[in-house]
């Protein structure tokens, strides 16, 4: 579904008048990749090895610049693009970093302060507290207990369930008054559109979409 979300986003977003006029989008949407926070975690299968087949099949299809709906797997970027760079060269693709362009956009709002909901995995891998704090940006994360809700929430909305504790979400919101609200996990902007709170986030989901038109141009 996050997968569906980004395509729909880059098609809403282009400015088309006909279907000639859409950009050319190929999906190797491969549900069969491990779990990345489990591995991140120290609990599952290293999903590498994977993520960098799928990179490497839209690049001999022909794509030009390649995204990664999946705040998680940015851990592996580095490896990917390594990769990518060794198989094809430098200026052979662009591989968009979710983490960077979101983090950009930050920095362009004048927020000094962000709240970050995301995965266990993105948490623990640091990509985004990194980012911010090297842009003199603090990061604020839930307390323990509430971090167990959102994780829910992402892995029920994975299974399918569509209602969700919506007091709860906007007492993360009202809590975090004065901060920038980060989506650093690809299902949680669905589960905050349910909740009607999606005009009062940074959706990563939609920065992504917005960069991959703006390179396509």
């Amino acid at each position: 579904m996050a997968t569906i979300d980004l395509f729909r986003k880059i098609i809403l977003l282009s400015e088309g008048a006909c279907d000639q006029d859409f950009p050319h989008i190929v999906i190797d949407n491969n549900s069969k990749i491990p779990d990345r926070t489990a591995f991140i975690l120290g609990e599952g299968v290293n999903p590498t090895s994977m993520l960098i087949e799928s990179a490497v099949k839209l690049v001999q299809f022909g794509a030009q610049v390649l995204v990664m709906p999946c705040n998680t797997a940015h851990y592996f970027y580095d490896a990917i693009n390594e990769h990518l760079i060794a198989k094809f060269g430098v200026d052979s693709v662009v591989f968009l970093n979710m983490i960077e362009e979101t983090v950009k956009v930050v920095i362009e709002s004048g927020q000094q302060k962000v709240l970050l909901l995301a995965t266990d995995g993105t948490l623990r891998s640091g990509l985004y507290q990194e980012a911010f704090s090297a842009n003199g940006i603090d990061t604020v994360t839930l307390v323990e207990h509430e971090q167990r809700i959102i994780m829910r929430m992402i892995y029920d909305y994975k299974a399918g369930v569509r209602e969700f504790d919506v007091d709860f979400l906007r007492q993360i919101v009202a809590n975090g008054e004065g901060m920038a609200y980060v989506l650093g996990c690809t299902e949680l902007p669905l589960v905050f559109e349910i909740a009607e709170l999606i005009d009062r986030v940074i959706n990563p989901t939609e920065i992504l979409a917005r960069r991959a038109i703006e390179e396509l141009i």
